[in-house]
C-alpha cells in the first residue's frame, strides 16, 4: 500500500512539474462564419455549422532540459463557457498528432494549429439565425486548449490575439 501511495505521489509531482515548465499559449484565434445570412432556398454546405475557429498554439519550454511529448498518443480538447455552463469538444490537430515524439529543446518553442466548428453539437447552435456575435463576446475570453497524455495535462494559460475573418469564409 505504501509503494502505491509513493508512486501516485511521484506521478502527481511529475505532472505538476511539467505544467510549471511549460507555457501553453493560444497565440492567435481566427474566427470566421460569425454572421452568415441563411437564405430559405440557397445556402452552402457548412453555412449552418456556426462559427469556425482556428487556434494557433505555442508550447514553450522554459527549462534547461529537453521536454519530450508523444502527440500521437495524446488527446486535445477545447473548453469554453457560455451562460455558466462549461462545454468540451475533442479536437484532432492532425499535423500535430501525426508526430510520434516531439522534443522541445530548452528555451525553445513549438507552434501548431487546430480548427473546429465551435458550437457544432452544442445547444448554442441556432437553427434559423446564424448571427453569433453576442455569443462569441461571452465565449472567446473563456476558451482554453487542453493537452493530455499519460501523466501530463497542460491547459493553455493565455490568448494573445483574436482576429475576425470575413464572415463568409
Amino acid at each position: 500500500m505504501k509503494i502505491k501511495y509513493i508512486f501516485v505521489s511521484i506521478a502527481t509531482i511529475m505532472c505538476l512539474n511539467i505544467n510549471a515548465q511549460f507555457i501553453f499559449s493560444l497565440k492567435n484565434l481566427k474566427v470566421s462564419k460569425i454572421n452568415i445570412p441563411i437564405l430559405k432556398d440557397h445556402y452552402r454546405e457548412g453555412d449552418t455549422d456556426g462559427p469556425f475557429i482556428q487556434m494557433f498554439f505555442v508550447l514553450r519550454n522554459n527549462t534547461d532540459s529537453i521536454i519530450k511529448l508523444h502527440p500521437s498518443k495524446s488527446e486535445m480538447e477545447i473548453e469554453f463557457k457560455y451562460k455558466r455552463k462549461t462545454y468540451y469538444q475533442n479536437l484532432i490537430p492532425v499535423i500535430f498528432m501525426e508526430k510520434e515524439i516531439l522534443s522541445i529543446s530548452p528555451h525553445q518553442q513549438y507552434e501548431s494549429f487546430v480548427g473546429v466548428d465551435l458550437f457544432l453539437g452544442t445547444s448554442i447552435l441556432k437553427e434559423k439565425n446564424n448571427d453569433y456575435r453576442i455569443e462569441l463576446l461571452e465565449v472567446l475570453p473563456t476558451i482554453k486548449l487542453i493537452y493530455k497524455e499519460k501523466g501530463i495535462k497542460v491547459i493553455s494559460s493565455e490568448i494573445l490575439d483574436v482576429e475576425v475573418i470575413d464572415g463568409k469564409e
